[in-house]
């Protein structure tokens, strides 16, 4: 085997086992936070994406929205919640005004 190859195989297994370690802590982070999300949303009947970023612990931001948002598709998606939109609502706020609630049982 040619040392170019061992290189090759070497970096492609590196690389391998570090995107599993990160999709790995991404999922056990996901699920924490879906957690803290069920216990802040069973307190009040509804609430915004900006408060309920700030009650789950992070600092009100662009890039905070973003990852509550990756956690909270699947859990709309299953149907623990719901997401509300009022109407008229453009892209540009769409992440300041729109609300999730518990799904009635």
């Amino acid at each position: 085997m040619a040392f170019e190859n061992v290189i090759g195989v070497a970096s492609g297994v590196g690389i391998t086992i570090g995107l599993s370690i990160h999709f790995m802590r991404q999922r056990r982070q996901a699920a924490v936070l879906g957690e803290k999300i069920l216990a802040e949303l069973q307190a009040v009947e509804s609430m915004a994406l900006p408060e309920l970023v700030t009650k789950v612990g992070m600092r009100d931001g662009f890039i905070n929205r973003g990852k509550l948002i990756q956690v909270l598709g699947p859990m709309v998606s299953k149907g623990l919640l719901v997401q509300e939109e009022p109407p008229g609502t453009t892209v540009k706020n769409r992440l300041s005004v729109m609300r999730f609630r518990l799904a009635s049982k």
